[in-house]
C-alpha cells in the first residue's frame, strides 16, 4: 500500500506538469493520412472533405510498387518526403467519417487528388509520378492483392455508408447520385457487397 505522503507527492508532481494539448488538425484534400475503422488501419489519400456530413472521400494508398496496376499512380519519395514510394489506388475509393481520419503522414500535389476523378490513362507522367503496368487478368499475381484491397476499403467505409444510407446491409453506393448525403459529383460506384 502506498503511504499518504508518497501519494500526495505524486499528485503534486503531476499537478505541476503541463499537459500537452492535442488538437486534431483539420483534414484537407491532398493529404495522405492514417484511416482506421475497427481493427483495420490503412494509409489513404484524402480526395474531398464534406463538413456538413463530417465525411471524407478517400482512396487507398500502399507502398508496394510491384503491385501497382494501370489504375494506380506510383509516387516517388521526392514528392512526399517519405522514405518510401507510395502507390495511390485510384480505383479503390470510398467515404469514411472524418473522425476515422487520423495522423497526417504526407501531403501531395492537388493534381494527384484530381487525377483520381479522371481517367488515369490521361494522367501526365513524369520522372517522379507514373502509372503501373496493365493487369493481365485473374491469373496476374496482382489480382488477389486488388481483391484484398477491395475488402479493406469495404471494411473502412461500411460503418459510414450504413449511417449515411440508413441501410444495415447496403449492396452498392452510388457516389454520383445528387442526394443531400453525397455532395460530391463523381460518376463512380463504391461496391461494398
Amino acid at each position: 500500500m502506498i503511504s499518504d505522503y508518497i501519494s500526495s507527492a505524486i499528485k503534486a508532481a503531476n499537478a505541476d506538469r503541463k499537459k500537452p494539448v492535442h488538437e486534431k488538425q483539420s483534414v484537407s484534400p491532398g493529404e495522405i493520412r492514417r484511416v482506421s475503422s475497427g481493427s483495420v488501419e490503412r494509409l489513404a489519400l484524402i480526395l474531398m472533405v464534406n463538413s456538413e456530413t463530417n465525411t471524407s472521400q478517400i482512396t487507398l494508398v500502399h507502398n508496394y510498387p510491384e503491385f501497382a496496376t494501370e489504375q494506380d499512380i506510383i509516387v516517388e519519395s521526392a514528392i512526399t518526403d517519405l522514405s518510401y514510394v507510395v502507390v495511390i489506388q485510384t480505383d479503390l475509393r470510398g467515404v469514411v467519417s472524418t473522425a476515422e481520419v487520423g495522423e497526417l503522414v504526407a501531403v501531395v500535389h492537388e493534381k494527384l487528388a484530381a487525377a483520381c476523378f479522371q481517367e488515369v490513362a490521361g494522367f501526365v507522367e513524369d520522372l517522379s509520378m507514373f502509372i503501373g503496368p496493365p493487369m493481365l487478368g485473374p491469373l496476374d499475381a496482382r489480382w488477389d492483392f486488388k481483391v484484398e484491397e477491395g475488402e479493406i476499403i469495404r471494411e473502412l467505409c461500411s460503418a459510414t455508408v450504413e449511417v449515411l444510407t440508413g441501410d444495415s446491409a447496403p449492396q452498392q453506393v452510388e457516389l454520383g447520385l445528387p442526394s443531400q448525403m453525397y455532395l460530391w459529383s463523381t460518376l463512380d460506384t463504391c461496391s461494398i457487397d
